[in-house]
């Protein structure tokens, strides 16, 4: 299932998520589910307006042509990486870690003003470049 946040380019509106009944929606303070989650995983368009939430997602969701946003639980700034697979076009070279940074950058800023978090540590990986610490965030996913 893939909850989608869309945003108008003019300006920043509060994130509003279609959620489950059976699910509490998260506060505009919390980018964290009442149930517990330990991650959350986002698609980023490639000019930086959109975001679709995967649920139960797994490192077999990270496709080639897409970037993500993945948040880990912090009781303080929220700690991020983003990933841009090799194929993403929203990135003309994905081997120019300046332009990737860049594209990162960006994203992460509409990002949280959305949904009105901190990051403050900020992680930028391309695919094929995943640090261990990368892929051990699957587990908490």
């Amino acid at each position: 299932m893939k909850l989608s946040l869309n945003l108008p380019t003019a300006q920043v509106s509060p994130v509003k998520e279609a959620v489950e009944e059976t699910k509490t929606s998260p506060t505009p303070s919390s980018p964290y589910s009442q149930d517990g989650q330990m991650m959350r995983m986002f698609e980023i368009a490639e000019d930086h307006s959109k975001w679709d939430e995967l649920d139960n997602f797994d490192s077999d969701d990270l496709w080639p042509s897409k970037a993500f946003i993945l948040l880990e639980r912090s009781e303080d700034a929220v700690p991020a990486y983003v990933w841009i697979g090799s194929e993403f076009e929203g990135v003309e070279d994905v081997d120019d870690e300046e332009e990737c940074h860049e594209f990162a950058r960006k994203s992460v800023k509409t990002f949280t003003k959305a949904l009105g978090i901190t990051i403050e540590d900020l992680h930028v990986v391309t695919e094929g470049q995943e640090p261990d610490s990368f892929w051990d965030l699957f587990e908490l996913g």
